[in-house]
């Protein structure tokens, strides 16, 4: 979302919040691993989006990179 008001010139302010402290007992929802490749998912999506010729550009290096190392004869 802030990629997107930055991007549509949107004014941008703080608002502060309260927070508590965890109820003892209580355990996390977060998932180092799962929710580490959504955020890459998403950092990729959002890359797609905004800057197409770096995402499409770097894809085509790195497949094209591939491509010649699969090419070399062992």
């Amino acid at each position: 979302m802030t990629l997107h008001a930055l991007d549509k010139r949107f004014r941008i302010v703080e608002i502060p919040v309260a927070y508590k402290d965890r109820p003892t007992g209580s355990l996390s929802k977060l998932n180092t691993f799962r929710d580490g490749t959504k955020v890459i998912f998403t950092i990729a999506r959002i890359l797609r989006y905004y800057r197409p010729l770096t995402f499409f550009g770097g894809s085509a290096i790195i497949v094209g990179i591939v491509a010649l190392l699969a090419g070399v004869p062992f």
